[in-house]
């Protein structure tokens, strides 16, 4: 009878944990709740519950939300906008944006397009109000910068970055001061910078149980303004021009792998919890990547070494693997095998491994049991396969379905293949050889021409007209 009392106990506490998260964590939790006891029963619902969500998750949602959560605003802050004892009337309604502001900010992720279109007006008209109170018919260098740095930090409590701060911060212009507190007083700047946030709140919270379950705690995120097919598109061609100016003026092609250490990942390869992790959102993750990159960047110019080319982040767990003492060895990307062969000394192929096979700890070095030996490769091949090894990683992240809304674009890469879209206003994009592109009136369809070998020599967008 105790240990069922204690048992209930656990759940009850259980649940309020949950009950104190945000809508859109909570919701997705009791959804899964509620499956489980459906399949499993209640005691299975309950142990998950109380030992994976409770020791598991919820620990992991409250770093995460501490990385977006946002300071208390003081009434300081904001003195044009809160009521004054003298004045019983709220000066330009500036009272009630401000608590809109101080209520829904902490709740971000659970807020829809309309509520968040609320809110950039809000926002949008307390800085208006901050800028009517603080500007005065003559303004100079020193007044602009108070209007700036106020507007600035109204920004800053709502965990956004203002518009040329790092510019500003360094060496203030009040000539591009001025167009920075228009957008501040912007009701779209404001929606923009919301939902951007929300939408990185959002995708930190994509939680992954012990059991491997993956939990998607957005019910919907607003899409971004370049649309993914066209985007792939845009990167597929950029990639071909690369390979092309390179071949021609003869440069050197390289592959260079840069990885984050398991510090920065929220969970290891078996889905399980990492103990390591130290909060840091992909976002922050990738900056850090980058950082590491201006190392390389900056030797090479100090050489006198220019270059270019494309870099493409790839979400990537590390696993303790080790190399087979006995077995062939390969490179998963082309280019690596240079650093382990020298070309003047070695002959290179395309190869397939199959078998038992192991990654290993540094590097894309690879060690299977059985490996096939394909077509031998030249080093000019070899650029061109790292050139496709990038363009698989582009190509992994792109939607290519068939939609039929309107707006909407539909893309294809394979030959013979066809990409068809009937709704107004959108975009058919066919890439392959011999590929068919169908839209509507009012459309734009997307073709490219090949040679024999597959190459791309010239792509050709047209827009279909409408008839009276």
């Amino acid at each position: 009878m105790r240990l069922t009392e204690l048992r209930r106990e656990d759940t009850l506490l259980a649940k309020k944990q949950v009950d104190d998260q945000l809508e859109t964590v909570s919701s997705s939790i009791y959804w899964r709740f509620d499956q489980r006891e459906k399949q499993k029963g209640f005691d299975s619902a309950r142990r998950w519950l109380t030992e994976s969500v409770v020791k598991v998750m919820l620990p992991r949602i409250a770093r995460v939300n501490a990385g977006y959560r946002l300071n208390e605003i003081a009434d300081d802050d904001f003195p044009g906008a809160v009521w004054r004892p003298r004045n019983p009337i709220p000066q330009h309604n500036g009272v009630v944006a401000f608590l809109r502001l101080r209520t829904q900010r902490q709740r971000l992720p659970d807020l829809d397009s309309h509520a968040l279109k609320s809110l950039a007006n809000d926002a949008a008209h307390v800085a208006a109000t901050e800028v009517a109170r603080l500007t005065h018919a003559q303004c100079d260098k020193s007044e602009w910068r108070i209007v700036y740095d106020h507007l600035a930090h109204i920004v800053h409590l709502l965990g956004l970055q203002p518009p040329l701060w790092r510019k500003l911060e360094k060496c203030f212009v009040p000539f591009d001061a001025q167009p920075a507190i228009r957008r501040m007083c912007d009701a779209r700047w404001w929606l923009n910078s919301l939902r951007r946030t929300a939408n990185e709140w959002r995708k930190c919270m994509a939680l992954e149980d012990g059991e491997g379950n993956r939990i998607s705690l957005m019910d919907g995120y607003a899409a971004s303004q370049a649309n993914p097919a066209i985007r792939h598109t845009e990167l597929m061609v950029r990639l071909r021009g690369y390979e092309d100016i390179a071949n021609e003026q003869g440069y050197i092609g390289a592959f260079v792998t840069v990885t984050a250490p398991s510090s920065h990942h929220a969970t290891l390869e078996n889905g399980r919890v990492n103990r390591k992790w130290n909060g840091d959102s992909p976002a922050d993750t990738q900056r850090y990547l980058n950082g590491v990159w201006t190392w390389p960047r900056a030797k090479c110019h100090r050489q006198k070494r220019r270059f270019f080319g494309m870099r493409v982040a790839e979400p990537h767990h590390d696993g303790a693997v080790e190399i087979y003492s006995s077995g062939f060895h390969t490179c998963e990307y082309p280019l690596d095998v240079f650093n382990y062969d020298e070309p003047a000394n070695h002959r290179f192929a395309e190869v397939e491994v199959f078998g038992d096979i192991a990654h290993g700890a540094r590097g894309s070095k690879l060690a299977s049991s059985t490996i096939t030996i394909k077509k031998a490769l030249s080093l000019h091949q070899m650029v061109g396969r790292a050139v496709e090894c990038i363009a698989s990683k582009i190509d992994k992240s792109a939607e290519r379905t068939i939609v039929e809304g309107d707006g909407s674009a539909a893309t294809n890469t394979g030959h013979r293949s066809t990409a068809d879209v009937s709704g107004i206003g959108s975009v058919a994009a066919s890439l392959g050889a011999q590929g068919k592109a169908k839209a509507a009136e009012g459309s734009a369809i997307v073709l490219c021409y090949r040679n024999d070998e597959g190459d791309i020599i010239h792509i050709r967008a047209s827009r279909l007209a409408t008839t009276a």
